[in-house]
């Protein structure tokens, strides 16, 4: 059998492998009941990661938040967090949007950074613990999702 025979039957299966494993992280997650067709379970869900959990002092991070919303029980154009990363200074970065059934995925983001004293560990290591940021979906009730810890190392040694 040549490649030109089997590589678009190849395909189409990655694919559908993938579409599957969406699928089933999205059911596992908790954004779609199983017998539902893509429907989110609760009106807002939402899940908080970073970019990397331990980093070198100075070092840039990515907090990142998706927020799932059920469109026909939320307004996902109401959708505010309110996060809270001090000492870390934040910028936020665009909003990523996508649709999957009557679900509006939001992902928002922000690149952290801290150069100042407060986040030099004084010792090896220092671990931050953000608190949950609060999001709000106008007359949806509000949810919260906690970040995982930051541990942020020294660059030198002491002498």
């Amino acid at each position: 059998m040549s490649v030109r025979r089997w590589l678009p039957a190849a395909a189409a299966a990655a694919a559908a492998v993938a579409a599957a494993a969406v699928v089933l992280a999205g059911v596992g997650a908790g954004w779609w009941g199983a017998s539902a067709a893509l429907s989110p379970v609760n009106a807002v869900t939402a899940a908080a990661t970073l970019s990397s959990t331990s980093v070198g002092f100075g070092d840039p991070v990515t907090a990142q938040l998706d927020v799932v919303v059920d469109v026909r029980r939320a307004d996902p154009g109401a959708v505010k967090p309110d996060p809270r990363f001090d000492p870390y200074a934040a910028r936020a970065l665009p909003v990523e949007r996508r649709t999957v059934g009557h679900a509006v995925v939001l992902r928002f983001a922000w690149q952290l950074e801290c150069l100042t004293e407060p986040c030099l560990p004084s010792a090896a290591s220092r671990t931050f613990a953000f608190p949950a940021v609060k999001v709000s979906a106008g007359a949806a009730e509000p949810v919260t999702a906690s970040w995982p810890t930051l541990e942020v190392s020294r660059r030198t040694t002491a002498a």
